[in-house]
């Protein structure tokens, strides 16, 4: 895994723009978008119009050129206040790495500007969370020369909304490897958003499926060589990916933990007039909530240091991370829950969204079981998937 030159967090004036996004146009509408399940496309478009989805572009096509230390800064504060946006914002920032890597200078011009929005299209029914092991097909078109692609995506962030989709696909030729990724852009013939989204959190993300069927991009929409994908995928996408997550579930559990803290500082029983706070179990129960989400910022921060010196363990946090973070958000939010009583159940607080926004780390391709094989595998010795699965 090599190394990640740029660690600098974000500068002052990158966080006040992320920092004024946030209080005029996210902040007022995380609730609405929660409860409505709609995309947050306002939020997406200041974020755009900020310079902040251009952030991780090379500053040769005119983007921020940031590093994934100061990317992931910006997932942790989206993901404290929407995380549907968060999430919307995740993926777009990992299928760019894909993008900067591969892709062509007009898409890469046009996300670094903030007139493109990314995602990525891994997971597919056939093969569900193992996103390393695709179903859908890539055939030379016999007419034109073209590339035509079939699949049936079952689980697409920003689905119908993105400009574009990092579409992966078995390889053209039956001995190239494993898989083989394409730019797909939007609107092309044969591509459908196939059904609607209803979930128990991050509602307005937009992960919908999506169906190609008979749908043609030329040869040049290939990202990296025939079968080269699963590399491109474990290589470029994946540090992105796993870190980011890491990223947005200390955001939730961060502000789960400061929404708590509020809610006990600033609630008396009338009969005593102590304040929540004053009972030593109380304050023991917060004590132990915010130790782990401190935890989990140090072995984040860990993470990104492994990967911007290209330490021989980069790659072992790297998968750590999202498995911690996943179980550490979900604990988190489930304890300051409890530890908020009957108030935490109603939406004022914002618990109850960032407790169910939590859920979706653990059973988000690569699910925390997968990612314990995986530290698993590592830890002994043994390549990270068997070779039936490449």
């Amino acid at each position: 895994m090599t190394a990640i030159v740029d660690n600098a967090p974000c500068d002052t004036e990158t966080a006040d723009r992320i920092g004024t996004v946030i209080a005029e146009v996210i902040r007022p509408q995380a609730a609405n978008v929660d409860r409505e399940g709609t995309f947050p496309r306002q939020g997406v478009d200041a974020l755009a119009a900020a310079g902040l989805l251009g952030l991780a572009s090379s500053t040769e096509v005119g983007g921020g050129g940031q590093g994934m230390r100061a990317v992931a800064e910006v997932i942790e504060r989206l993901a404290a206040e929407c995380g549907s946006t968060a999430m919307v914002v995740l993926m777009h920032y990992a299928a760019t790495a894909v993008i900067e890597a591969h892709g062509p200078p007009e898409v890469r011009t046009a996300i670094a500007t903030g007139g493109h929005l990314t995602t990525l299209a891994f997971s597919e029914y056939g093969s569900r969370s193992h996103f390393w092991s695709p179903t859908g097909t890539a055939s030379v078109a016999d007419d034109d020369g073209s590339v035509r692609l079939d699949a049936r995506k079952s689980w697409v962030t920003s689905a119908g909304e993105a400009d574009s989709y990092v579409w992966s696909s078995l390889p053209l030729s039956g001995d190239a490897g494993p898989m083989t990724l394409w730019l797909v852009p939007a609107g092309s013939a044969g591509l459908r958003v196939t059904g609607d989204f209803d979930g128990l959190g991050l509602r307005g993300n937009g992960s919908r499926p999506m169906t190609a069927e008979g749908l043609r991009v030329a040869s040049a929409a290939m990202l990296a060589a025939d079968g080269a994908g699963l590399d491109t995928a474990l290589g470029a996408v994946l540090p992105w990916f796993l870190v980011l997550n890491g990223a947005f579930c200390l955001g939730l559990a961060a502000s789960a933990v400061a929404e708590a803290g509020r809610h006990l500082t600033g609630t008396t029983l009338a009969h005593t007039g102590a304040a929540l706070r004053d009972a030593p179990v109380t304050r023991r129960d917060l004590a132990r909530l915010l130790i782990r989400t401190d935890a989990l910022r140090a072995f984040l921060g860990d993470t990104l240091t492994a990967l911007e010196t290209g330490r021989a363990d980069a790659m072992l946090r790297v998968l750590q991370v999202k498995a911690l973070a996943g179980e550490t958000a979900a604990d988190v939010t489930d304890g300051a829950m409890q530890l908020c009583g009957g108030s935490a159940f109603r939406k004022e607080l914002g618990l109850e969204r960032r407790f169910r926004d939590s859920r979706a780390a653990r059973v988000m391709a690569p699910t925390t079981d997968a990612l314990h094989d995986f530290v698993g595998r590592v830890a002994t010795g043994l390549p990270l998937l068997d070779e039936a699965n490449r």
